[in-house]
């Protein structure tokens, strides 16, 4: 019993993974339904960095 730290410790990390893998099959499924339409010529990139700044405006 005396590595229960690290077992604890890899369950959680497996949990995450697994949890991680679970939210980008269900975002890529999404995905095929819906289309992305952007408003700026560079793309996403533009748009997910106009979202962060607006973010952290005060």
């Amino acid at each position: 019993m005396e590595n229960l730290d690290l077992i604890i410790f890899t369950s959680v990390l497996v949990f995450l993974f697994i949890l991680f893998g679970v939210a980008t099959y269900k975002q890529f499924t999404r995905m095929e339904n819906q289309t992305f339409s952007s408003t700026s010529e560079k793309g996403g990139a533009e748009s997910f960095l106009k979202f962060l700044s607006k973010m952290f405006d005060s």
